[in-house]
């Protein structure tokens, strides 16, 4: 255990435990297949164990929790027959953070340490803005995701991998854009969702 967030089968216990109903999401999308590992928010408010531990380590720069999020994660694909074979974990790029922190890169290039499943960072590349936090029936997609080694995808079974979702626009884009690589199938693994209704979802600002 790491500052209190756990690790390894304890962190896959620990998600279990931390909201009724269990920590499996299934996301729906334009992707293949989809799941969040958990909710980021507690309906009576406040973020979950793993929703802190995401805060803390993507908007708080705590990079050393990098090991206990990538072991987590590891923990649920061994025990998600359906996202065990990937060909390539791919991260969906960040916004907003400086150049020497990408959390998301960084916690990719920990999983795949960890899994021996192959990496491409910084495959996908954004342009223009966009938002997660808005609501996608408002705010008209203005930006786009685009895959700079469309070789590197043809024909594989990629796995996004992401630590928030709230509306999904992100990796519906990414989506779109490993698919026009050619990408053979695309699944989501994503750390926390966002519930949109809790009375703290994005603490009294947009964004978690």
């Amino acid at each position: 255990m790491v500052h209190g967030i756990p690790h390894g089968g304890e962190a896959t216990a620990a998600a279990a435990d931390d909201r009724d109903g269990g920590p499996m999401i299934t996301l729906s999308g334009g992707w293949d297949l989809g799941y969040a590992i958990h909710h980021y928010n507690r309906p009576e408010g406040g973020r979950t164990l793993l929703g802190e531990a995401i805060y803390r380590y993507q908007y708080r720069k705590q990079w050393y929790l990098v090991d206990a999020l990538a072991r987590w994660a590891q923990s649920f694909l061994q025990e998600t027959p359906s996202l065990r074979q990937p060909d390539l974990l791919v991260p969906v790029p960040s916004t907003g953070f400086s150049v020497d922190y990408d959390p998301t890169h960084l916690l990719v290039d920990w999983l795949s340490q960890l899994t021996g499943i192959p990496r491409a960072v910084g495959i996908l590349s954004r342009q223009g803005l966009i938002s997660e936090y808005g609501d996608p029936d408002q705010s008209p997609v203005r930006g786009s995701l685009q895959v700079t080694a469309p070789d590197a995808v043809k024909g594989r079974k990629v796995l996004l991998v992401d630590g928030i979702i709230c509306s999904g626009t992100t990796l519906n884009l990414a989506t779109q854009a490993l698919r026009q690589a050619g990408s053979q199938e695309v699944l989501v693994l994503v750390f926390t969702r966002i519930e949109r209704q809790s009375s703290d979802a994005f603490g009294g600002r947009r964004g978690p």
